[in-house]
């Protein structure tokens, strides 16, 4: 071993046993497991999760969840509500809106239609200050 050389090395003497997982510390053989995409660290099957997005390697750490469908994806699947700022992915967003604000806009457009026809019905104007004649 005097003349070990770690950068050359096939299996460092520090991975000789195998490698641990990152996320749950189980022991891999050398060449099992995955890299995550992003940190590079090293995950078993159990633990990688793949982007639904980009089908990336991800481990927990790493991977974000679309706040509408909670769906896992990598940063660079999931845009921004225009309105609110949540990490949506793209299937979600309907004209860069999450569905709670698509939502939001349609329960305030019923509300304001069936005032209008509420009001239209029962013969109520409003005067010049806003206060029913």
């Amino acid at each position: 071993l005097l003349t070990y050389n770690g950068g050359s090395a096939y299996v460092a003497i520090d991975e000789w046993s195998g490698r641990r997982c990152s996320d749950c510390d189980a022991c891999l053989d050398y060449d099992d497991g995955f890299a995550c995409d992003r940190c590079h660290c090293r995950i078993c099957g159990e633990c990688e999760v793949s982007c639904e997005g980009c089908s990336c390697s991800l481990c927990v750490e790493c991977a974000d969840r679309c706040e509408a469908c909670r769906q896992p994806f990598c940063e660079s699947c999931l845009d921004t509500c225009g309105r609110c700022s949540a990490s949506c992915c793209r299937e979600c967003l309907d004209d860069e809106e999450c569905p709670q604000c698509v939502q939001n806009d349609s329960t305030r457009m019923e509300e304001s239609t069936n005032v209008d026809a509420d009001a239209s019905l029962h013969g109520d104007r409003l005067g010049e200050a806003g206060v029913p004649a």
